[in-house]
């Protein structure tokens, strides 16, 4: 396969023009932009010839990068009918047609459409300039540029609204392109834009799209919000594009709004804008749409007086010009936005000891100042500019800080590559609590390529300060066996020293030992009280732990209200993203499953959709999942791939795993095993043990790629060496049949003694007919009986569902060895019963549990 966009010189060929392709403009999830030179095609007598026109083309390709290939002839591959990329082909082609039937000054003209290399094209006007996210990287606005700004905009929305009846759906500042030459804007990018009627019925059924984070209301994650047309969603995504322009800081997220109302407001008084901006803005992002702005018209009128529009001549800093001894203040703002002009008269003064005086004033406030930089506790933690400019210069708390705002969505957009930048520069410095952030990153491979040795190296710098939560950190290596070899006793004398020194890491660490069994005989009531010591240590730290209790009733009585407030309460309290959408997607998790409480499917789905607008992983994939098997929505199998490949785009393996397994079983999606074999492969690419015993298992049985048994040992023994049970069993059967009894057996035992039925039954043969081992008819029999008993799969602690492994072989010699007496004592009775089983007819249930004891 040829890399992803198009060669530069490709053409295009429509009709009786040809484009060019010369440079690639950028790249999305789903499609690739080019700049392209035009030719039209002149036609004589005896030949033709391009002659080239002088406005260059921006041209767009439908092509879904997670998804699409493209081979040696530029053709897209996975396009076939039925997939999910021919799903959404059909909306890129619907996208084009909606944006060539619009005719406005400030929204980029389509002028062609071309079906090429198995995609669509749609060719537009080239805009000589950049979008206003990156035009504010290096130029503030100031009101009554960003007021200019936002009215141009708002023209273009109202035109959509009332003369298209379309929802732009995705307005942002990235979204919108100033032409260098004279300012000019263009609203662009239509993708997920939808169309109604005059009635207001949308042309499709899709649900609308989720939008941005922070230009998005809540509203629009709704899927019930598709079958009305709504102007608010834009309205809201209106305010919040006013919002960038005047503070040049992405806004809120719309949850963050319904739990911290004053933000926006607090924000925008900070950067002294004028009051009756801040009211159009407020009134435009409320969180109620009913209470919400609710068309253009009404947007601008906020903004007018006296039947004009504001014009905000009022200056960010006030500034003194001296001349002679006048000093003239620039026009402040009355509330009314009037100009109110202040002329002050002053004398100048030129007293030596006065100046001498000043500057030994000015002297003491700087040592003063430099005294308290040193303070550790001078910053905010919360995201400012301030914080910002600290670590810049190179304090290592504050970095350590803004590397904690960038993993937690502490007032800014989560971001796990600036994360770990920051985190790093305060680890490098000595600081320990930012090594242990630090290798908190390379174990999961947030911000940079996973690395479990970098991972522990970090941790045992922080522990080599003492840092109690380092040492408990440490603990959980010893526990999983990442880097070290397992030994729960020495992780268990971890915990406890840290708890010694009073870290709420160790308490809560040695709640999940004593819950888990870790080092130490189980005991929920001593967990439960680790996870109450841990939580009053440090507030909302154990609500995870603490809900596993209240929900199943660990260490006290089922308590499924306590359960729902400690969740409720959390939320009303936490306002960083990360903390947010992990109590929504536990909520969601409390309504899907139930546990000791009714379940309720519709919540939990509404919870899920919660955090995954939140852009958290796991939700998004049980939004996924809720869409495939219709668990509190309709089954969607379209919308449940979508969810999937949103969470595979942030590396989520079950959601990967669920995509692989879509195309290689044809469930959600038209079967294709070339495709199930791709997203296997990613899934063993994030050094996943299970997923590289599925790339295995593709090579071995020819799934997707050429059968190839070596590649599959390679894989299998990969997975084995990381302890998944099924490649240690893959293995044991690749020896079988190599006749290497010997080594089969090793592989068997190690996959027994995590429970593999398969691999228990396997040994059951072998310890019966001599095979690498020493005979033994006795084992034989209890292998082949502890393969029979069923898999306990507990819900909750009185829910729980079992799984009966069959095997007519091993039923089959149980069969034979009661009968004959072969390992065990002659019983008639079992034998008949296990015969019964081989042949599939029915025994009650007494039967089966004496059966199994």
């Amino acid at each position: 396969m040829k890399r992803i966009p198009l060669d530069i010189g490709y053409e295009l060929h429509s009709d009786s023009i040809v484009y060019r392709i010369e440079s690639v403009l950028g790249q999305g999830s789903f499609g690739i932009t080019y700049k392209a030179k035009a030719y039209i095609v002149m036609k004589g007598k005896l030949g033709e010839e391009l002659v080239e026109t002088n406005t260059p083309k921006a041209i767009k390709e439908f092509f879904m990068k997670e998804v699409n290939e493209r081979d040696e002839h530029g053709s897209i591959t996975g396009m076939s009918e039925g997939s999910l990329p021919y799903y959404y082909l059909k909306k890129f082609k619907q996208e084009a047609e909606n944006l060539a039937n619009m005719n406005h000054p400030n929204i980029v003209k389509v002028i062609d459409f071309v079906y090429a290399n198995n995609t669509y094209y749609y060719v537009m006007d080239y805009i000589e300039g950049e979008n206003l996210n990156d035009y504010l990287k290096h130029h503030k606005m100031s009101e009554s540029e960003a007021t200019d700004t936002i009215v141009e905009i708002a023209k273009a929305l109202h035109y959509m609204h009332e003369e298209k009846h379309m929802l732009h759906l995705d307005l942002k500042p990235g979204n919108i392109m100033r032409r260098s030459s004279d300012g000019h804007l263009f609203l662009i990018d239509f993708g997920l834009s939808k169309h109604y009627n005059e009635e207001g019925i949308p042309e499709t059924s899709t649900s609308v799209g989720l939008g941005t984070p922070g230009y998005a209301p809540i509203e629009q994650g709704n899927v019930k919000s598709v079958k009305q047309f709504r102007r608010t969603l834009d309205i809201y995504a209106l305010g919040a594009t006013y919002y960038k322009l005047l503070t040049g800081k992405v806004p809120p997220s719309a949850d963050e709004l319904v739990s911290d109302k004053d933000v926006i407001k607090e924000e925008l008084e900070n950067n002294h804008i004028h009051s009756v901006i801040i009211s159009s803005v407020l009134k435009a992002m409320l969180p109620n749409l009913k209470e919400r702005t609710q068309n253009v018209p009404a947007f601008l009128s906020d903004l007018t007086k006296g039947n004009q529009i504001l014009e905000t001549k009022c200056v960010e800093e006030v500034t003194e010009t001296t001349v002679e001894n006048v000093i003239v203040e620039q026009p402040a703002c009355k509330e009314d936005g009037s100009e109110k002009p202040t002329i002050r008269k002053t004398r100048k003064k030129n007293n030596k000891k006065t100046l001498v005086f000043s500057i030994l004033v000015f002297l003491c406030l700087l040592a003063v100042v430099f005294l308290l930089s040193s303070n550790r506790n001078k910053y905010n933690q919360d995201f400012s500019s301030e914080l910002v400019k600290a670590a810049k210069k190179g304090d290592k708390l504050a970095q350590y800080w803004l590397g904690d705002c960038y993993y937690y969505g502490r007032g800014v957009s989560i971001n796990k590559d600036k994360a770990f930048n920051w985190y790093l520069k305060a680890a490098e410095q000595g600081l320990d609590s930012a090594q242990i952030c630090l290798a908190n990153c390379y174990s999961k491979g947030e911000g940079v390529e996973k690395d479990i040795n970098m991972a522990l190296s970090w941790i045992k710098k922080a522990t080599s300060q003492n840092n109690a939560n380092a040492i408990s950190s440490l603990g959980w290596y010893y526990i999983e066996g990442e880097a070290v070899q397992p030994d729960t006793v020495k992780a268990l004398a971890l915990f406890r020293e840290s708890v010694n020194k009073g870290s709420h890491a160790g308490m809560r660490s040695l709640g999940y030992a004593y819950l888990e069994g870790l080092g130490v005989t189980p005991d929920t009531l001593k967990a439960l009280q680790w996870f109450e010591k841990a939580e009053k240590t440090k507030k909302y730290y154990a609500t995870d732990g603490l809900i596993e209790c209240y929900a199943f009733g660990f260490g006290d009585k089922n308590d499924s209200l306590k359960c729902q407030n400690l969740l409720f309460e959390k939320i009303e309290h936490v306002k960083d993203t990360f903390s947010l959408r992990n109590t929504y997607g536990i909520l969601g998790d409390v309504y899907l499953y139930g546990y000791d409480m009714q379940s309720d499917s519709i919540k939990a789905f509404e919870w899920y959709m919660k955090a995954a607008l939140l852009q958290d992983s796991y939700a998004q994939f049980k939004v996924g999942y809720c869409y495939e098997y219709g668990n509190g929505v309709k089954r969607d199998t379209i919308e449940a791939m979508t969810w999937y490949m949103k969470a595979a785009n942030q590396n989520d393996l079950k959601s990967i795993r669920a995509i692989a397994y879509n195309y290689e079983k044809g469930m959600c999606i038209k079967k294709d095993e070339t495709e199930a074999f791709k997203w296997y492969m990613k899934t063993a690419e994030l050094d996943d043990s299970r997923g590289m015993y599925d790339v295995g298992r593709c090579y071995y049985d020819g799934i997707g790629v050429e059968q190839d048994k070596d590649k599959a040992y390679y894989w299998y023994l990969k997975s084995a060496q990381k302890g998944y049970d099924e490649a240690q069993n893959a293995l044991g059967d690749i020896y079988d049949e190599k006749q290497n009894y010997k080594e089969a057996f090793k592989w068997y035992q190690k996959a027994a003694g995590q429970n593999n039925k398969n691999a228990l039954c396997s040994m059951g043969y072998y310890y019966f007919f001599s095979m690498g081992v020493k005979g033994d008819s006795i084992k034989a029999v209890n292998c082949w009986e502890e393969s029979m008993k069923p898999v306990i799969h507990h819900v909750s602690k009185r829910k729980w569902y079992s799984m009966v492994y069959t095997n007519s072989g091993a039923m089959h010699n149980l069969g034979v060895c009661y009968e004959n007496g072969w390992g065990t004592k002659k019983n008639l009775k079992k034998s008949q019963y296990w015969y019964n089983r081989e042949k599939g007819i029915e025994t009650d249930s007494t039967s089966v549990s004496s059966q199994n004891k």
